[in-house]
This record gives structure tokens, C-alpha cells and sequence, in this order.
């Protein structure tokens, strides 16, 4: 305890005379850390003790509250040391009273005339307020709820936009037509009349086009026809280098060569960022495809048939695991925690590739089963299986082009159906020609309309049997059955 000099001489140099009126509000809180009723008193000081009020007046901050909406103000006392989170509460009812009730959820927030709202996990005294302040309460509306998991799915999906028009698709469209009619000049040349030079230029043709791609002399889109027309002239190269062997084995060594030089363009591309890896990479799937059906069809010495259904077989199943290998080959699996937008692009790119080129070597697969023509019946069937699991697969997917390719796909399957219908029974050629009229009519009728889940199941159910049924027609058709035994 100091003596009273003490006191005395404490106060004199406070600049306030012993015995002085000191205001102070006399409250009653109605909320939390809040006060709503006030009335000024005023309360004698002690000449020895009056440094008591100097010490209790640092806690509390005397504010002027206005809420510029509805021009309504308050002067109050607030605690200098609660967090403006916890006043807020307490300033609403304070302030605005019966009026704070609304229709929609608002957030309040607290900040002085000039400046930025305050810091809500701070106190007042530590954001700075003072004795004589003017305060603005001011209301905003709440944001909409949104879900954030976290997870890679918000990146990849956040990615997909509809496609934006590239300059020089005219010149893109005539390089790669020039570039496959060469290639197919060049083989058949090669092929008939077993000249060597055929296989040399197409070998040159092949590397000066896939130096230029991935040279940056040209623009995105002709450097896409330019690896086009390299697999193609590579794939050329491949099948004259390996002439007089059986038909399959040459089909499996321009695959091969086509495959290396397809995933050799696009590690180039995705690296450097030149083009989009959608077309190279849709080559090295069909490549893929096609030389895997060559090699078991040169091993088990199987027809065009064979060949086809395997085909058509190891395209769909390798369509069902498309997503994963793209996720795998993008580097996006659930090890990463952030996906940028760079890497979710180059994952649909890669999955727009890999869709492509798998829907096509499926189509082609059904057009070689067609070719053959050993069992007209079961090759209808196998082609409407074919055609109905592709076009009811696009519904998995949001990008429209994945989407056109697959209905463009499933299309030429079910067209092929057509086809060996009409060219079985000739006389049943208008009934199939009017029920698939009528069916094109139905499917623009409903192609809008959303499905209650129940049609939702069935739906799923019908391209679940489509698909399902693929791989044993597949069999039938490549002869499996036959060389086991079984009738």
C-alpha cells in the first residue's frame, strides 16, 4: 500500500484535482459482453485513491456505434479486452433491436470510418480503438454455402470448359489429308510393287514432320496434323520394312512403330507445351490396340474376323480403364494433395486421347467383323452391343467432345448393324429403315429430358448387359468357342 503522499503526488501529476466529479456509466447487460442500458452518474473520487478509476477506465472503450442503412446510433461502453467477435452479438441488439430480424442471414461486421473492418478474433484494444471513436456497424449478405473437400475431383472438374476456336483448323485439316494420302500412296505402292524408295521417303517424310511439330516453327493446330501425318508415315515405314511376312505380323510391327513414335510426340508436346496431346495421344492408343489384336491374331493364326473382335474386345476394356490411366499418366491420384490447373487440363487432354482412339479401333474392329461376313446374325448382335455400350457411356462424361466422339462411334457401330440387317434380308430393308427413323426421331425428342433415378438405374442396367455382352460375342465371333469345344 503506497502512503497517501503517494496517492496524492500520483493524481496531481494525472492532471486531475483531488475530489473531482468523475463520469461513469452504470450499465446493465442484456447479452453476452454487451451492454444495451446506460445512464451517466457521476461518482466522487477519493483525493488518496483516485488512480483506481484511471486503471478501470483501460478496460473499457467509449464508442459511438452508427449503422449508416437505417441511420441509427448509440454510444456505449465496450470491454477493451473481448474479442469483436463476441460484441457483435450484443452491438446488433443494441443498436438496431427489433429491426435486426430479417429474411436472409447476414454478416455484421464492425469498422471504423475510414479503414478496414476489424480483426473479429481481436479486442478492441488490440485493433487499435480509442476513447471517442466513431464505429460503423454495417451488415453484408451471407455468401452461398459451397462444399470444399480438398480433393484432386475439384481441380480436374473446375478444369473442363467447352472448346475454344483454334486459328488455322482449314490448314491443319488439308496438312493432315495431304499427309495420309501420301502415307496411303506410299504403302500401296511399297506393298504392290515392292520398291525400296517407297520405304525411304516415308521415312523421311515421317522425321521431318515430327521435327517440325515439335520444333515450334508452326502454329498448335498444324502441329497436330504434323504428328498425325508422322505416326502415319511411321506407321508406313513399319509395315514396308517388315514386307513378306504374314498380313498380322506386318500389321503388329507398323503398330509398334506407329506406338513409339506416337508416345515419343507426345512426351515432346506435353512437355514443351506446344500443342495438345489429344491427337498424339489418340494415336498411341489405337496403335496400342491394333497391335496387340496383331500379335494374338499372328499367333493363333486368326483371320480378319479374329482380328476384328479382338480388337473391338480389347478396346472396350481398355476404354473402361481410360480414366485411371489418365489420372496415372497426369499425375493427379489421390498422393497429390494440390492439382493445378495446368495438370487438370493435360488430364482431360489425355483421356479426350485416350477415348478417341479406343472409340475408333472399336468401330474399325466392327467394321472388320462385318467384312468377314461369316455369321450375319451374331455380327448384327455384336455390333448393336458394340454401338448401344458406346453411345450410353457418354453420359460419364462432361466434356463434349469425349462426348461426340463416343456417339459418333457407337453410331458407326449401330450403322454397320444396319448395314448386315439390310444385306441379310434385303426385303426386310424398309421396316429396318423406318424403326430407325423412328428411333433418331425418340432420341431428339428426349435427348433434354431429365431422368427420374429409377430410368437413371435402367439406363445403367442396359450399358452394364451392352457392355457385358461385347466380350463373349467377341469370343464367338473370333472362334474361342470352336477351338475349345465347346458347341
Amino acid at each position: 500500500m503506497w502512503p497517501p503522499a503517494a496517492w496524492a503526488a500520483r493524481r496531481e501529476r494525472s492532471g486531475r484535482r483531488a475530489g473531482a466529479q468523475v463520469p461513469c456509466r452504470n450499465r446493465r447487460t442484456s447479452a453476452l459482453c454487451g451492454s444495451i442500458q446506460q445512464r451517466e452518474i457521476s461518482v466522487p473520487t477519493h483525493p488518496l485513491y483516485a488512480s483506481y478509476v484511471a486503471v478501470v477506465t483501460n478496460t473499457v472503450r467509449r464508442v459511438a456505434v452508427h449503422l449508416p442503412r437505417q441511420r441509427l446510433s448509440a454510444d456505449l461502453v465496450l470491454p477493451a479486452q473481448c474479442p469483436v467477435a463476441q460484441l457483435l452479438p450484443a452491438l446488433v441488439d443494441g443498436v438496431v433491436g427489433d429491426r435486426a430480424s430479417v429474411a436472409e442471414a447476414v454478416r455484421w461486421y464492425l469498422a471504423p470510418v475510414a479503414g478496414l473492418p476489424l480483426d473479429p478474433t481481436k479486442s478492441l484494444h488490440d485493433n487499435g480503438v480509442r476513447d471517442g471513436d466513431l464505429m460503423l456497424l454495417t451488415d453484408e449478405p451471407a455468401p452461398p454455402p459451397r462444399v470444399t473437400t480438398g480433393a484432386p475431383t475439384d481441380a480436374v472438374i473446375a478444369a473442363i470448359r467447352p472448346p475454344a476456336p483454334r486459328a488455322g483448323g482449314w490448314e491443319a485439316a488439308i496438312a493432315t489429308t495431304v499427309l495420309l494420302a501420301l502415307a496411303s500412296t506410299l504403302c500401296w505402292v511399297g506393298c504392290t510393287s515392292g520398291d525400296e524408295p517407297a520405304l525411304w521417303v516415308s521415312a523421311a517424310i515421317a522425321l521431318s514432320a515430327a521435327v517440325a511439330a515439335v520444333a515450334g516453327w508452326v502454329t498448335a493446330p498444324l502441329s497436330d496434323a504434323l504428328s498425325v501425318g508422322a505416326v502415319g508415315h511411321t506407321a508406313v515405314t513399319g509395315a514396308l520394312a517388315a514386307a513378306g511376312f504374314s498380313w498380322p505380323v506386318v500389321v503388329a510391327v507398323a503398330a509398334a512403330a506407329a506406338l513409339a513414335m506416337a508416345v515419343r510426340l507426345a512426351m515432346a508436346l506435353g512437355r514443351s507445351g506446344i500443342a495438345a496431346v489429344s491427337a498424339t495421344t489418340g494415336c498411341a492408343a489405337a496403335a496400342g490396340a491394333i497391335m496387340l489384336a496383331a500379335i494374338i491374331g499372328a499367333l493363333c493364326s486368326g483371320d480378319v474376323a479374329t482380328i476384328g473382335a479382338l480388337l473391338t474386345g480389347t478396346s472396350l476394356a481398355a476404354l473402361t480403364g481410360a480414366a485411371s490411366l489418365a489420372v496415372t499418366l497426369a499425375g493427379i491420384g489421390p498422393a497429390r494433395r494440390a492439382v493445378g490447373p495446368r495438370r487438370a487440363q493435360a488430364a482431360h487432354r489425355l483421356l479426350t486421347g485416350l477415348t478417341g482412339g479406343w472409340c475408333g479401333t472399336a468401330m474399325v474392329g466392327v467394321a472388320l467383323v462385318a467384312a468377314q461376313g461369316r455369321y450375319q446374325v451374331l455380327t448384327g448382335i455384336f455390333a448393336i452391343a458394340v454401338g448401344t455400350a458406346l453411345i450410353l457411356r457418354q453420359r460419364v462424361h462432361l466434356d463434349p467432345i469425349r462426348r461426340r466422339v463416343l456417339i459418333g462411334a457407337g453410331l458407326a457401330a449401330l450403322g454397320i448393324a444396319l448395314f448386315v440387317a439390310v444385306t441379310a434380308s434385303p426385303t426386310t430393308a424398309p421396316w429396318w429403315c423406318c424403326g430407325v427413323a423412328v428411333a433418331g426421331a425418340t432420341l431428339i425428342h428426349l435427348q433434354d429430358r431429365q431422368w427420374n433415378p429409377v430410368m437413371r438405374s435402367v439406363i445403367r442396367g442396359i450399358e452394364y448387359i451392352a457392355t457385358a455382352a461385347v466380350l463373349p460375342l467377341a469370343a464367338w465371333l473370333a472362334g474361342v468357342y470352336d477351338a475349345v469345344g465347346l458347341p
